[in-house]
């Protein structure tokens, strides 16, 4: 009987023990984690454009073109932030006359115009096009004149936008001879084709 007990005693005490044994086993197991998920930004939709003329005011000086009174240069910088590239399909400069208010028929460059002024007309995405550009005008009077500048572009995705800027034009004083201006088109706008990259 007394063996019995004992017996018995030990194997409660090895279960007891067993279970304790168990229970610190499990406690030192590692916990698992998971990382949070990685948000991933959305890719940009369409670009985004400004444009610069640079040299502002312009500065215009007397043409040897027997045509036009005056010529000036200038350029005009494209930019692109919105991460998404496109072309430069046309720019039209349109020159109002201060004294008068009167606009001078819009003069259109096209994409190939661009192309023979910047070597390109497709502006990369975060990146500019420089694009020097020269014109021909004849107004009457003497001052100033402004020119706007429209630009029109589409990008890579097929957005299709515009851009546009203002520029002040100083023509220098010119010599007269019984009223007449020394030249034949009047109040007119040209390409100037000496100005390329």
């Amino acid at each position: 009987m007394i063996r019995l007990n004992l017996f018995i005693a030990l194997f409660a005490s090895c279960t007891l023990i067993a279970a304790c044994g168990d229970d610190a086993s499990s406690s030192r197991s590692p916990t698992s984690f998971s990382p949070p998920p990685v948000s991933t930004p959305p890719p940009p939709s369409k670009a985004r454009i400004a444009i610069a003329i640079s040299p502002n005011p312009v500065i215009a000086e007397l043409a040897t073109d027997s045509e036009f009174l005056f010529r000036y240069e200038f350029t005009v910088t494209v930019s692109e932030t919105g991460g998404v590239g496109g072309n430069v399909n046309f720019i039209n400069e349109t020159v109002t006359i201060s004294t008068s208010g009167g606009q001078l028929s819009p003069l259109n460059r096209g994409a190939g115009d661009v192309i023979r002024s910047a070597g390109t007309n497709h502006v990369k995405p975060g990146s500019k096009l420089v694009v020097p550009l020269g014109t021909l005008l004849t107004v009457r009077g003497i001052g100033e004149v402004m020119s706007n500048i429209d630009l029109d572009f589409k990008d890579d995705l097929g957005n299709a936008m515009t851009a546009s800027a203002d520029f002040t034009i100083r023509l220098p004083m010119v010599a007269r001879q019984d009223g007449a201006m020394p030249h034949q088109v009047l109040d007119a706008l040209a390409i100037d084709d000496a100005v390329s990259r």
